[in-house]
């Protein structure tokens, strides 16, 4: 009897055997995908993180810097019965001015809601950092005189030029909140100086506290 060959027919080791390099370069692609996928959440994760972070602080600033003109606002209405009479409408207008300033804060805590929604652009102008530094002291005027704090706010240069392209509600917040905190942690004295660089203004502040 002769004998007969016999072939087995492998389906899929035909098939890996011709497009083998196909199935490894789709299981790369795979691999890819999903490392970019945890890359994404990660970077997801910790935006969201920040995010927080920097609503907190936000927060906290925000509460921060609203001491300040409540401090002054008082300090005038408890001393109100005790002021002149000719003095009365000056003092009215520095609790309205103070007032006004509470309201353009919220104001701008609302704004900068709008700009973690991306709909706040900033009002960028030019903004003489010098000039600003004294308007923001007149609004804690008070509250150094009752902690007899002296401010002493210098230039380093008659001729120096301290102007910055700025939001200016945004950049008086900022230098209200580092001289209420001078004031509020020195003992006798503040200084602050500004400097003209070359191509920026440099802004410090210092006290004995």
């Amino acid at each position: 009897v002769r004998s007969q060959d016999v072939f087995v027919f492998h389906p899929f080791s035909v098939v890996m055997e011709d497009y083998y390099y196909v199935y490894i370069m789709f299981a790369i692609v795979l691999i890819i995908l999903q490392c970019l996928t945890v890359i994404m959440m990660r970077r997801v994760y910790i935006n969201r993180e920040n995010y927080e972070a920097r609503t907190k602080n936000l927060t906290r600033s925000f509460a921060h810097e609203l001491k300040t003109p409540l401090a002054v606002t008082k300090s005038y209405v408890e001393n109100w019965d005790l002021i002149d009479e000719s003095e009365r409408p000056a003092m009215a207008a520095k609790i309205t001015s103070e007032v006004e300033h509470m309201t353009k804060m919220v104001n701008t805590l609302l704004d900068i809601s709008k700009m973690d929604a991306g709909d706040f652009k900033l009002e960028l102008e030019d903004v003489e950092l010098f000039d600003l530094t004294k308007v923001c002291y007149r609004h804690m005027e008070e509250l150094a005189r009752e902690r007899n704090i002296t401010v002493d706010i210098r230039q380093d240069s008659e001729d120096g030029d301290y102007i910055v392209q700025a939001d200016l509600d945004m950049m008086k917040m900022v230098i209200s909140n580092f001289m209420s905190n001078a004031i509020k942690y020195g003992k006798t004295k503040v200084d602050v100086l500004l400097v003209d660089g070359s191509n920026n203004v440099t802004f410090k502040i210092t006290n004995d506290g």
